[in-house]
């Protein structure tokens, strides 16, 4: 199946695969950048998406759970209403990241930089924070009960 991905400011993305999450795993392996792609409400559910270039990319209400975003780059990422419950961002850059009311129960965030993210609302119940930067990142109302906060920034 093709798929394709429609850049801001950039001419659209084709790829191929059986689903959208395989189709951008092998973009992810090809070492493709996916900056500021249009993946709203996009099912990347358990979709290995490890060390992705994802900066700037629009994934309102995406459903990302379980995924593996480890080292992934979502600097300045529109995360709004995603679903990240379970998922894998060791490491990630998350800095400017809108992720306001985004589920993020039981994400793995170890050394992940949330510096100035917005996570207003969001569901961090039982989050693994543990040596992440949250340096300037707006918090009001986000749910942090059982996250693991010590050595966080």
């Amino acid at each position: 199946m093709e798929f394709s991905i429609h850049r801001q400011d950039r001419p659209p993305l084709t790829l191929e695969g059986e689903t959208l999450a395989d189709a951008l795993e092998q973009a992810v392996a090809e070492g493709r950048f996916l900056e500021r792609a249009h993946l709203e409400g996009a099912d990347l559910a358990d979709a290995d998406l490890t060390g992705a270039w994802l900066a700037g990319a629009y994934l309102t209400g995406a459903d990302l759970t379980g995924a593996d975003l480890t080292a992934a780059w979502l600097r300045k990422a529109d995360l709004r209403k995603a679903n990240l419950a379970g998922a894998r961002l060791e490491g990630a850059d998350l800095r400017h990241a809108n992720l306001a009311g985004a589920r993020l129960e039981a994400a793995q965030l170890r050394r992940a930089n949330l510096a100035r993210a917005n996570l207003e609302g969001a569901n961090l119940r039982g989050a693994d924070l543990l040596c992440a930067n949250l340096e300037g990142a707006h918090l009001e109302d986000a749910d942090l009960t059982g996250a693991l906060l010590p050595e966080a920034d």
